[in-house]
């Protein structure tokens, strides 16, 4: 039951839900049409209308669907009425508020199936009668429905809505977008493979690290997604296009060329396939990107690389019970090296800011992000939070470094350094136990993503977690090497 005064947007938002909750939406105002009862807003008229909405509910819900009915329910009698009609089914209570002055503006505006205006607001909202029983109350004021869902979604999941009935706006893209030929979840993202295109959509999450829960916010990163993405992959990335069902905006997506898996780095890094020359291309191509990057002389310090590296702490925790305690004990005494490593190196590493070795990058430099054309194909910066990407040169390649050792292919980190070293002169002076360290922050990384996605619960999280097992072994092993290097030199 979704109801609320006319303007107050329940209409807008109980259409949402019925799209998310696979739900057969039923409005007064489509109904009083439908009867060719248009204008009709007698006492008479108005039960008329209540009524056959109802029976059309029962007959929804004896149907085994879910249905959400849209009306004022200005009356507690009306309200007794639709649950007594539907009897034994479980009812969840929504009323959607806003102020008058929004209100008013809404109902001032042409509506095609309603025809409540400012005389039927004013009047109806002096008689309106509170709820008596429980009621989830939202307020859509200066909140668009999109967000305003989620919200509400999350209550009812709380409330006993079967949470395998609830949809996404990547599930409504999916099932609509013709020849879907595979689909990728992070826990930040979903990407829809549908040749000779691909879309990504920004799932409605807030991390300490991103926040995607607003729909305006999504929008902008994806359009921040093409723009930072141009620079490296300007011919994959094609713009932004909003994700609609039934003439309803849902969502955004960024849409892409679709490329050859068959080429991307990782599947060919588990079928032998990558060599030194495609190492060195890629070293090539980041090199004279990071040759002409925007220099960043202010921003992050020591304090606050130390603080990203114990960001995984509540990943940690999420998955601490499935971890062997060897390895939680381990990594305990790795983070604790972390802050040790960081206050000796501080001012050595403020002095590379202003040498201008921290540039605006891409961020996220690993094997998954990189297409093995005869030019490389490097894309999925980070847009989302430009402190991660905005960081020291070393920091970016030891990305790519880590995942060619924990691949056991050093092999390939070697090669790659070795061609990536002259197009950025000067960029490891004095620097090597900085490089290993940002290799340990690396692994961290992607321990951490694997440990959130494992964390969900969701299909692959078994794979997810072994995975973040592998990753901070490796985050341990590098911190391990500093301590190693610390007392050699002692």
């Amino acid at each position: 039951m979704v109801a609320g005064l006319p303007g107050s947007g329940k209409s807008a938002l109980a259409r949402l839900l019925a799209l998310y909750c696979q739900a057969e939406h039923l409005n007064t105002d489509l109904v009083r049409n439908e009867a060719g009862m248009r204008g009709k807003y007698d006492a008479v008229s108005v039960k008329q209308v209540y009524e056959r909405m109802f029976e059309r509910a029962k007959e929804v819900l004896n149907a085994g669907r879910h249905v959400i009915v849209d009306a004022t329910f200005a009356d507690e009698e009306r309200r007794a009425d639709f649950e007594r009609v539907v009897s034994g089914a479980q009812v969840f209570r929504i009323l959607v508020v806003c102020d008058e002055q929004a209100a008013l503006e809404r109902v001032r505006q042409s509506r095609p199936d309603s025809e409540a205006g400012e005389e039927v607001y004013l009047q109806m909202k002096k008689t309106y009668a509170p709820f008596r029983q429980d009621v989830m109350q939202v307020d859509s004021t200066d909140v668009p429905a999109q967000d305003q869902v989620d919200v509400v979604l999350a209550k009812l999941l709380e409330s006993g809505f079967p949470a395998s009935d609830v949809r996404t706006s990547a599930d409504v893209m999916e099932k609509d977008l013709h020849g879907v030929t595979n689909r990728y979840d992070t826990h930040i993202s979903t990407v829809l493979i549908a040749p000779p295109f691909a879309y990504k959509l920004k799932k409605h999450e807030r991390f300490n690290f991103l926040d995607f829960s607003r729909l305006a916010d999504r929008r902008h990163f994806c359009e921040e997604e093409v723009r930072l993405n141009s620079r490296l992959a300007p011919d994959m990335y094609l713009g932004v296009v909003p994700v609609e069902k039934d003439e309803v905006l849902l969502d955004y997506a960024v849409k892409m060329k679709a490329l050859d898996p068959a080429l991307q780095m990782h599947v060919m890094l588990e079928n032998g396939q990558v060599t030194e020359a495609h190492v060195e291309a890629i070293a090539r191509r980041v090199g004279v990107f990071h040759a002409g990057a925007e220099k960043i002389y202010v921003g992050q310090d020591a304090g606050a690389l130390l603080k990203r590296f114990m960001n995984i702490r509540d990943a940690l925790d999420a998955v601490k019970k499935d971890l062997p305690a060897p390895m939680v004990r381990r990594a305990t005494k790795a983070m604790e090296g972390v802050e040790v490593y960081l206050g000796q190196e501080k001012k050595f590493i403020e002095n590379r800011r202003q040498a201008g070795w921290v540039r605006d990058v891409h961020g996220d430099l690993h094997a998954r992000n990189i297409f093995l054309y005869e030019d490389p194909v490097v894309f999925d910066c980070i847009e989302f939070n430009p402190d991660f990407r905005r960081i020291d040169l070393l920091n970016e390649v030891a990305f790519f470094c880590m995942d060619m050792e924990a691949a056991d292919k050093p092999e390939l980190a070697s090669a790659f350094m070795k061609a990536y070293l002259p197009c950025v002169p000067g960029v490891d002076e004095g620097a090597d136990s900085l490089f290993i360290y940002f290799k340990a922050y690396r692994a961290n990384v992607r321990a951490k993503v694997n440990f959130l996605q494992a964390a969900q619960g969701k299909p692959g999280s078994e794979a997810a977690l072994k995975a973040g097992v592998h990753y901070l072994g490796w985050m341990c092993t590098y911190m391990e090497q500093i301590s190693n290097r610390s007392r050699m030199l002692s």
